[in-house]
């Protein structure tokens, strides 16, 4: 056995054992090491589902002209974007 575990075993151990404050304390500090993994394993999911949830309610391209103006004749604009393979949808929001 290396020479650390025994000083460690000789700190850890009493006389008659393990000692009942040292036994609570080892429980204290495994309850919150596996509360702390739950927690974030769970936290973990959580920011995957809301960060699937943003991204199918909100564009993931936005095609503008700059300084808010209106882009005249989209439809052309509309025909190229559509035509591209990755692209799933095109489509014209908020014009009236």
């Amino acid at each position: 056995m290396r020479y650390e575990f025994l000083i460690a075993g000789r700190h850890l151990r009493g006389r008659r054992g393990v000692s009942f404050p040292m036994g609570i304390a080892g429980v204290g500090v495994a309850l919150g090491v596996g509360a702390l993994v739950i927690v974030l394993s769970v936290m973990n999911g959580y920011s995957g589902m809301i960060w699937n949830r943003l991204l199918a309610v909100n564009a993931h391209v936005t095609v503008r002209k700059a300084y808010s103006a209106q882009v005249d004749r989209y439809e052309s604009v509309l025909k190229v974007l559509a035509a591209h393979p990755d692209v799933a949808l095109a489509a014209v929001v908020g014009r009236a």
